[in-house]
């Protein structure tokens, strides 16, 4: 082989090695491909951290586009307000006291009537007991991860975020059922399997359905097939080992709750907005209790019934008349 030839395969075999690595470094600095449902995996349990660290109200929601917790501020009602659901309160708040004191504790599921409050309580629940670990921390030593009802099936993978932290964990859906056939593994999770065994991880869950059965079930369930389906939905919520009941609320209840609201409203009034409902109760005869006659004489009663003449008695609509109305009487309400 002559000089000449030499010099010219030499100057090749560089430009080769050149293109490698490039190509290399391409390869190296390229992202990984992402398997469709797995995009979640791409945000560390380090960066989560983090945000758990700098959110002194405890609450954060799962993000599926950005596959990650982002903070909020907490926005609960105090547990004061909370009417008529005396018994689910004092169940739940034990439950959670037990958790964040290290205690064995169960998961929730708290299903029945909508707006009968029971997102509300379980978010006031954990506002108090926060309190009463010692206020607002960094990082929060009791935090409430909302999960959306369509992100259950990455629950393992979330589940993992929480790892290898003092933190205690209640994972929060609101308004959980599944579809048909899919529970999205979610009775090995709550039996103990995957991580939730861990003693810094709770499930908390609204239904409006007892059974957590899919909406469709009623309608589309073949007869043959029919018991299996609902045994399967059976097996799930019995994983709970809290259930708490909430059922449509009365009259004199919905008053009840209005005329708590309106304890908080600002400036004071005159005539004042709200009564002692508590000792009008001990005093008055059942049946002038039932029509709302601890409240005939307040300014807002009239309007309240009107209010809800279409809409029916509830937690929700309750809160919402009082919003409304104080708003429009010029009020702001402390809460």
């Amino acid at each position: 082989m002559d000089e000449k030839t030499l010099k010219e395969l030499t100057q090749t075999l560089q430009r080769i090695a050149a293109s490698l690595e490039t190509i290399s470094d391409a390869v190296v600095l390229a992202p990984k491909p992402v398997r469709a449902g797995q995009g979640e995996e791409l945000v560390t349990a380090s960066a989560n951290h983090q945000r758990f660290a700098g959110n002194p109200s405890g609450v954060f929601r799962w993000s599926a586009t950005e596959s990650s917790f982002n903070a909020e501020a907490s926005g609960a009602l105090p547990l004061g307000y909370l009417r008529g659901v005396d018994w689910q309160m004092e169940a739940l708040l034990r439950n959670t006291q037990q958790f964040a004191h290290g205690l064995p504790a169960n998961n929730v599921l708290l299903w029945g009537a909508k707006g009968t409050g029971k997102s509300s309580l379980v978010t006031a629940v954990h506002k108090t007991v926060l309190r009463e670990l010692g206020g607002e921390h960094h990082p929060s030593p009791l935090c409430l991860l909302h999960i959306p009802r369509e992100s259950i099936g990455i629950l393992p993978h979330i589940i993992d975020i929480t790892k290898e932290t003092d933190t205690k964990f209640i994972f929060f859906c609101d308004d959980f059922f599944f579809a048909e056939g899919d529970d999205y593994g979610l009775k090995t999770i709550l039996e103990g399997g995957h991580a939730l065994a861990n003693s810094n991880i709770l499930f908390y869950a609204t239904s409006n359905m007892r059974h957590l059965q899919p909406r469709t079930m009623a309608e589309n369930i073949d007869a043959i097939h029919s018991r299996d389906v609902l045994d399967q939905h059976l097996a799930l919520a019995d994983r709970f080992g809290l259930s708490l009941g909430f059922h449509s609320i009365d009259k004199p209840t919905w008053l009840s709750m209005i005329n708590g609201y309106m304890s908080a409203a600002r400036p004071a009034a005159s005539p004042a907005l709200m009564c002692d409902d508590h000792c009008l109760k001990d005093r008055m005869a059942d049946a002038d209790y039932a029509r709302g006659a601890a409240y005939e004489e307040l300014p807002w009663y009239n309007d309240g019934l009107q209010w809800c003449a279409s809409r029916g008695f509830s937690g929700r609509g309750a809160w919402q008349f009082a919003r409304g109305w104080c708003g429009a009487h010029g009020f702001a309400l402390a809460l």
